[in-house]
This record gives C-alpha cells, structure tokens and sequence, in this order.
C-alpha cells in the first residue's frame, strides 16, 4: 500500500511548482536501494517496537486476567509507559513548534529589511562569456552591444552590466592603501554605465559610470559610504585619489562618486568598505546583464530571449532571473530550514495528537465504571468533560514544559550560528503555546464527551 502512495505522490510532486521559489531540481523517481532500505528499516522498528508488549503478553497471569472486571482499572503500568511515550511525542512536537516559529519569524524580519536596492521590476540575465573573447579587442564593444540591446527593449527603462550580483558571495576583494600607507581590505565590483540607476542603489554625490570612461580616460571608481568615511573621515571624498595596492585593478583612481551603503553578501551583513570600477577600465568578465523595466519583469523574459539571438554565438544566456528570484536564491538556506522543520513539526504535532487521543481514550475505557458511579452520584456530563479535559493537559503540560525549556536552549545555540534568528520574540512563544493548547483540547475532546455519554445503569452492570 505504502508503495502505491509513493507512486501517487511521486507523480503529484512533479507536477507542483517550486514552493521555495528559487531554482530547486529534485529527482523524485523512486529507487530500489531506498526501498529497500526503507523495508529493513520498518520492519526493524517493529520488530523493536513489538518486543516489549510481546514479552509483557508472555508474562500475562491467566488467572488473575480472568477474575479481572471489565473496566476496573487493569493496565495501569501499561497506560504509564503510554503516557510517558505521549509526553516525550508532546515534548519533542514543541521543541520543532519553537523552533519552526522562531526561524519563520527570522526569515519574515529578513523579508522585512531593505537589502539596499530595488529588487522589484528587476530583470536579470546570467550569460557566460568566454576570457578569450572578452579580451579581445571587440570585447568591449561587445558588451556595449548588449546593453544597447536591452535598453531598447519595449517597457524597459535602463539597463547595465556588472560582474558580481548583489546578496551573493562572488565578490572580488582588494587591498587599499590609506593616506598614512597603511593597509586596508575592501570588496569590489566590476560594473558598466547606468548601473546605479539600474540597480536602485542611489548616489550620495558624484555621478554614474558613462561610456566616457575608457580605457583612454584617467582611471575612476565609485567608492560606498563606510569606505569614504573610512578614508577621509574629514575632507570631501568626490575629487580624491584612491590607491589600490592588489585586486582586478592596481594603481591610482579617481573618486568621483559616492555610492549608498547596501547589503553585498547577504542582508545580515554590516557595512563594509566597497568600490566600483568601470568595466571599461579593467580587465574582469562581466556575466551579469540586469534590465530595470516599467512593466513586470517576468513579462520581459521572452523579449529577452529573443533579442539576444544576435549574441547567442558569443555569449549563451545561463539564466534568467527576476530581482525577486535574487532575493529568494539569497535566503534559499533560511527557507529550505524554515521548510524543513515546519514540516517536521506538522509531522511530530499530529503524531503526538494521535497518541494523546489514543492514551485519553484508553483511560476514559478502564475508568468507564468510575465514571459510572460518579454520573449516578450527581456528576454532571459537564464535570466529566472537565475532569478528563483537565487530566488531558495536565499530562501534556509536562511535555510542553519539557519541550519549551529544551526548544529555548536549542535556540539560544541556533542564534550563535544562524544570524537572522531572533530569541527576543515573545508573540511567537504565545502562538506556538495557544497552538498546542488548541491541538491538546482538539484531541482529548472527543474521549472526553464520549465519557459525559456514559450510560450509569449499564457501566454499573459491566463485569
């Protein structure tokens, strides 16, 4: 049976779109050796799993089964070992719970910041162009020809070229130097004309990379604001010599515009010195042609296609991204965890509902001659719906506590690792803490009425 849901589910799977929302191929065709492996390993669990009641059956006292009454209570240490597995169901259910909501509430807050540019109606194209043709002399040209090409696009506002793209870790590094010849490390990007208005990154002072900056014209860059702080904490940075000791690019270049700080790597990251150089003027590959448009940027994608043909023998499209495909490949890590142990949590919350249902159930079964003579005492259903609610969470109680304690340690040690989990969200403690109260109620309440049903005259007479 189990194989044939596999068949099902496989092939359901394969027809759903991508809930991470980045690139993300799974081969989900079924394999023999993990069928196999999957066979062993259950019949393993049950053969683990079924030697305790197996051997508790063997030590059975016949007698003493006989002579005992139905209902009176029998199986206390087996309901024990049942409650203990609940509560161990219930505790490791809130540790994933915490867990899941904590990282939820991280990626949510990451979603929330502003990673420094516009990500929105941004179009981007990865394309692989080879070192020998962009060294050659056309290669510049090239290149040119390409943004030209893009710019003229019907709904497309500007569009530039850049080596490296932003919330990603291919950033080239550099060694400055600073006035008093010390040195001091920074992260670079090599970028065409119009890049900041394409981007979304906005200048501070200064201005763009045009098609004036050659390889014929004074050598110039375009330093962030952490680094011109960094270099003339009191002068005018626009107009100033910066001298790079290693890197793409080596010698000295004029500063003459002072970009915004933005997120380079990723969006937890501090402020960190940064400069631009023009794809002009030094010899680095640029890949990444991005396209800023008036209309959605997915609408653009097959125009795109088909204006490059003209460079199709040059350079081959790699990929084509939205600016929002950027930013989910940027927290693809934060949504595969978050993902993961979501599903976990459903998984273990709904295990440990079936067993508290189950364990409730059980003792509402040996009690049912105690409820008896409490309904033909005066109880009312109510008292008794309150009474089995009451020992219900009680037992869950132990687990939730349990499981708040060890979920908190474990995400005290998750923070040090993982930078956009926060422990300072207390609405997230409240919601997981109401949505396994209402899990814990909604499976405890049906053996509960069933209790309040109980016929008094006819558990009174049960042997």
């Amino acid at each position: 049976m189990a194989l044939g849901v596999a068949v099902v589910l496989q092939r359901w799977l394969t027809a759903l779109p991508n809930a991470f929302g980045f690139g993300l191929k799974l081969d989900l065709r079924l394999d023999l050796r993990v069928f196999l492996i999957c066979v062993g390993l259950a019949t393993l669990s049950t053969i683990l799993f079924g030697l305790a009641p197996a051997w508790r059956a063997s030590r059975t006292d016949i007698i003493g089964a006989l002579r005992t009454t139905l209902g009176s209570g029998g199986g206390v240490g087996q309901l024990r070992l049942q409650k203990m597995l609940v509560a161990v169901e219930v505790t490791i259910s809130t540790i994933l719970l915490l867990l899941g909501g904590l990282f939820a509430k991280g990626l949510q807050t990451a979603y929330a910041a502003d990673p420094g540019f516009q990500s929105d109606a941004l179009l981007i194209v990865s394309f692989d162009l080879p070192p020998e043709e962009y060294g050659a002399s056309g290669g510049q040209a090239l290149i040119e020809d390409m943004r030209a090409q893009m710019n003229q696009l019907p709904g497309a506002e500007s569009a530039s070229l850049a080596a490296n793209l932003p919330l990603s870790a291919a950033h080239h590094a550099v060694q400055l130097l600073d006035s008093a010849g010390n040195e001091l490390p920074a992260r670079c990007n090599v970028v065409g004309p119009d890049f900041f208005r394409t981007i979304g990154v906005p200048l501070r002072a200064g201005r763009e990379f045009g098609v004036r900056d050659s390889k014929a014209s004074a050598p110039v860059v375009i330093v962030n604001e952490t680094l011109a702080a960094r270099l003339w904490p009191r002068q005018v940075p626009l107009g100033q010599t910066l001298k790079v000791e290693r890197g793409p690019a080596k010698g000295e270049f004029q500063v003459v515009g002072i970009a915004t700080n933005t997120r380079y790597e990723t969006v937890w990251d501090d402020s960190e010195p940064y400069l631009y150089f023009s794809a002009a003027q030094v010899p680095v590959p640029v890949g990444n042609l991005m396209i800023r448009s008036r209309v959605p940027p997915a609408t653009l994608i097959a125009a795109t296609r088909s204006a490059w043909r003209v460079f199709e023998s040059k350079a081959a499209i790699v990929e084509i991204l939205t600016g929002r495909d950027l930013v989910n490949m940027a927290f693809a890590p934060q949504r595969v965890a978050t993902g993961m142990l979501s599903a976990f949590a459903t998984l273990a919350i709904c295990l440990a509902g079936v067993g508290l249902y189950g364990v409730v159930s059980y003792s509402v079964r040996q009690r049912t001659r105690e409820i008896g003579i409490r309904l033909a005492m005066g109880a009312t259903p109510r008292m008794i719906v309150t009474q089995v609610l009451r020992e219900s969470l009680t037992l869950a109680s132990a687990g939730v506590i349990a499981g708040g304690v060890a979920g908190f340690m474990a995400a005290r040690i998750a923070v040090s690792y993982f930078r956009w989990v926060s422990l300072s969200e207390g609405l997230t403690y409240v919601a997981v803490a109401a949505f396994l109260a209402l899990a814990i109620l909604a499976a405890s309440l049906a053996p509960a009425l069933k209790a309040a049903r109980i016929d008094p005259m006819t558990a009174l007479r049960l042997d």
